[in-house]
């Protein structure tokens, strides 16, 4: 069950303006203004349910059922869809389905009950009902330990370690023994990073602290007190309840859903249960929420007390924006009021649960596929119910002239192709290697709103004869340009005019490096860390600002010849300016780059097999990997894990398929296939020439004490990725792009770094033989090369691929 919280934003539709209208009357009389009646219920929970049942046949949802509760009256509960395809099975408010990290908060309120009871406290350290689970937290404090609070909050410093979950033989215990192996990514209490396992250990804690387990502990102090009959805390025991739907996943290749069984599903949810084990109907959550937003009281008689229910729903970290983390809930702001939420996600299933307290509404979205659905309704849902109700949708008119693709080089951005697709009469804007979402319907000023964020809105430009030339993206008072493609700008200062500022600044140290060029007819500026930005023209003062409104602004000084002597950059705030003076262009050609690389030949890199040790180490997970290829286009690499987990992915030529423990092969597509061809070691160590749609050298720099060059490996539809070449030995010392994963499901964005070292020379070749890549969902993983074979024989069936059924 995956909470992914940076790509699930709270936003709203934009409020409609009130109409006032005011009468006149005879001199001696005069009306008084009369505001327009409120919307009826009804009426909301009609456009609610009809704009709900639109989203989920637009994302491929197969069933779900949305529940909403107004203090103590259920307002709204309606199945949709099916719950099962092939039986036909509609979804109704009595179908089960699994609410994954939802089960999170059941857990929060067992803790503070026991904490009332005086059993257990919010800042006792976990190690004190659980000796073996001792955490080597990042700190500088030796008494430091990590805390019920800590636990429940995700501040510990450990990311997700999703290996953990993998084996379906593994127990509890184990899972908790090998957690507290693992080592952390971040300083203690420092940073929110998502981690299932230690909420299993403050399940687990709670069950040691009553003298029962976990589950007969929610039983008897939530599930049987507020008449939860239909509820289950073992996916096992209700994953083949005829009660319960059918969980699938939506295959984007073959345009279906297809379903998963408890064997495929793939994960061992039973495992860390107090996590996200728990199976509900729409009608069995609506007496959770009714409980929550009672205080906590049921039959008259309070369960857990105000204080303990405030606490969990006090901030405890921050996550991102104006969200933070209290213990098993997201809080957020909406419109003023408190909005207490969480999503959940199982193979095969999602789930949203949220609380406006302040309006006393509840509300339940539960679906048997993994999607946006749950993200969506807990927009629109309090939009409709509380909020000014967004118009009824009209025709945008012709969506054909804003159909098309858009080229995006700005920030990390380089090159990326952002489409403007139409799918059931609605514009749908996909930004490649973030988000892809319908956009609501243009607002009074032109804008576009995303539905799956308040925080995006898109604008379209327009040429002197209308024509539709570039889009505008909108995000917290920034603006970026993406031109259309083969849109051409009109130079809006002479192009020889802006010539001599072109080129490479730095500062004295060598530790800055910015770069001025020339892109879509204007100036623009590329900052240390590559991202980059097309420049307005100079004001009246001469100072040139980012189109995107980034808050920087950037001068020239020239001599009295009119010669650039320096370049100055002022960063938004109080910082001092940087003062950067031209650099003489030291970096080599593509070309020089290659010839520098020393490329091995084809016969060398026609069969190859490495072999070596794997480790986990932010899941206290080891094993060995295999990694065979064959030629440019085969490529097979099996893992296998001390947890009894095997993982193999396979690339022949225009296929690929990955396959991860009991669940069943997934074939890749689109993206993830494009980035699986680009990461074959032939590619990688070879003449990228061959490869990629673009090259280019830069920058100069610094990598663990090498000097190195930064080359940009562009190809179309993906992000690019910046490698780190050795100026010297012309080696790979370091790649950093965003990578495609599938996650239970669904495509999610991981910006990954891998560092290669340890190179030998193999079979005429430069072969590194330890390599580590990193990422902040999984943490590091670190491969050890401890034998290469350069033109083994490999079994040819070996890159087979299996055909989906």
């Amino acid at each position: 069950m995956t909470q992914r919280v940076f790509s699930r934003l709270i936003f709203c539709l934009a409020a409609l303006l009130a109409i006032h209208h005011q009468l006149s009357m005879p001199a001696t009389a005069q009306s008084a203004a009369v505001p327009p009646a409120a919307p009826a219920l009804a009426e909301r929970l009609d456009r609610l349910a009809a704009e709900f049942d639109r989203n989920r046949i637009d994302l491929h949802v197969p069933g779900a059922v949305l529940a909403i509760v107004r203090g103590e009256d259920v307002i709204f509960a309606r199945g949709f869809g099916l719950a099962d395809v092939e039986k036909k099975t509609p979804v109704t408010p009595e179908t089960r389905f699994f609410i994954g990290s939802t089960t999170k908060a059941f857990t929060a309120t067992l803790v503070g009950m026991l904490v009332d009871e005086g059993r257990m406290q919010w800042d006792d350290p976990v190690e004190k009902y659980l000796p073996e689970f001792k955490l080597k937290v990042q700190t500088t404090d030796p008494n430091d330990r990590a805390t019920l609070r800590d636990v429940m909050s995700h501040r510990t410093g450990f990311t997700r370690m999703g290996l953990l979950e993998l084996s379906t033989g593994m127990s509890s215990d184990e899972i908790l023994r090998r957690a507290s192996s693992a080592e952390p990514i971040a300083p203690f209490r420092q940073r929110f990073l998502y981690n299932n396992e230690h909420f299993l250990a403050a399940g687990a804690a709670a069950g040691v602290a009553a003298g029962t387990s976990w589950h007969a502990l929610v039983k008897a102090r939530i599930l049987d007190p507020l008449g939860m009959t239909s509820t289950r805390t073992s996916v096992r025991e209700a994953w083949n309840d005829p009660r319960t739907a059918r969980g699938y996943t939506w295959d984007e290749a073959g345009q279906r859903v297809r379903p998963l069984t408890f064997e495929t599903m793939g994960f061992n949810i039973d495992g860390i249960a107090p996590a996200g084990s728990i199976g509900s109907t729409a009608t069995d959550m609506t007496a959770w929420l009714r409980f929550l937003l009672r205080g906590g009281v049921q039959d008259g008689k309070p369960l857990i007390s105000p204080a303990a229910l405030s606490t969990i729903w006090t901030r405890q970290i921050p996550i991102g924006g104006t969200a933070g983390y209290g213990m098993g809930w997201i809080l957020r702001d909406w419109q003023g009021q408190r909005l207490i939420a969480h999503d959940g996600a199982i193979g095969g299933f999602s789930a949203h649960v949220g609380l406006l307290p302040d309006s006393k509404i509840g509300f339940v979205v539960l679906t048997n596929t993994i999607s946006g659905l749950p993200s969506i309704a807990a927009q629109i849902v309090p939009q409709f119910l509380v909020g000014d109700l967004p118009p009824v949708p009209k025709s945008a008119g012709d969506l054909e002239p804003y159909l098309g693709r858009y080229i995006a080089n700005f920030a990390s951005f380089s090159n990326e192709v952002f489409t403007i697709s139409e799918q059931n009469g609605r514009l749908v804007f996909d930004m490649p290697s973030k988000l892809e979402s319908p956009l609501s319907p243009p607002r009074a000023d032109g804008r576009w709103p995303l539905f799956m964020s308040d925080q995006l809105a898109v604008s379209f430009d327009r040429d002197n004869t209308g024509k539709v030339v570039g889009l505008k993206l909108h995000e917290a008072g920034i603006e970026y340009e993406v031109p259309r493609e083969g849109a051409v700008h009109t130079p809006e200062v002479p192009l020889t005019a802006l010539q001599k500022y072109v080129g490479r600044y730095g500062d004295a140290a060598g530790a800055n490096d910015f770069a001025i060029f020339i892109r879509n007819q204007r100036l623009a500026v590329r900052l240390p860390n590559t991202a980059s930005f097309d420049l307005l023209p100079p004001d009246a003062t001469g100072r040139l600002l980012p189109r995107s409104k980034m808050g920087f602004t950037i001068t020239f000084e020239e001599s009295p010849t009119g010669a650039v002597s320096a370049m100055n950059f002022q960063r938004p705030g109080a910082l001092p300016v940087m003062r950067l003076t031209p650099v003489a262009s030291t970096l080599p050609t593509v070309d020089e780059i290659m010839a520098l690389r020393r490329l091995p030949s084809a016969s060398a890199t026609a069969t190859m097999r490495i072999t070596g040790t794997v480790r986990f180490p932010q899941s206290g997970v080891a094993g060995r990997f295999s990694s065979s290829t064959a030629g440019d286009d085969r490529l097979r690499t099996d893992v296998d894990l001390d947890v009894s987990v095997q993982m193999r992915t396979i690339l022949n030529k225009g296929r690929a398929s990955r396959t991860v423990a009991d669940a069943q092969s997934t074939e890749l597509t689109g993206k993830q296939l494009a980035q699986m061809r680009l990461g074959h070691p032939s590619v990688l160590f070879g003449d990228w020439r061959k490869y990629y749609d673009g090259i280019r050298v830069v920058r100069a720099g610094v990598f663990g004490g090498r000097k190195v060059f930064g080359v940009q490996l562009e190809s179309a539809g993906l992000p690019p990725m910046l490698v780190a070449v050795d100026a010297e030995t012309g080696d790979v010392l370091q790649t950093q792009q965003t990578m495609w994963s599938a996650e239970q499901g669904a495509a999610v964005a991981l910006q990954v770094a891998t560092t290669y070292s340890d190179y030998r020379e193999v079979g005429g070749m430069r072969v590194p033989h330890r390599y580590i890549t990193s990422n902040d969902t999984t943490g590091r993983v670190m491969f050890q090369v401890e034998r290469v074979e350069v033109g083994v024989t490999l079994a040819p069936d070996i890159f087979e691929i299996a055909r989906a059924r």
